[in-house]
């Protein structure tokens, strides 16, 4: 338990978030940045990640108070192919 602004919270302990960026059209992996943004009733946060070769992604050992509002969010990164 937590306690925040006078409340007793429950904490959500060791949330992973992970996934995979692909293209709509064809699914072959995506190089991109993630975002995750979170809200909740005493706190806002962010974090940035940016995939594997793969196209996959992982936000670890996130602590959230219980009824969090969670985004997230890619943005495709230009890759300029190696030589």
């Amino acid at each position: 338990f937590s306690h925040f602004s006078g409340k007793r919270t429950v904490l959500e302990k060791g949330v992973t978030l992970s996934g995979t960026i692909k293209k709509s059209v064809d699914h072959q992996s995506v190089p991109a940045l993630v975002s995750l943004s979170y809200k909740n009733d005493d706190a806002i946060g962010y974090d940035q990640v940016q995939t594997d070769e793969k196209g996959r992604f992982e936000f670890r050992n996130l602590d959230f108070p219980d009824t969090t509002m969670v985004i997230l969010q890619a943005k495709k990164l230009d890759v300029v192919p190696r030589k």
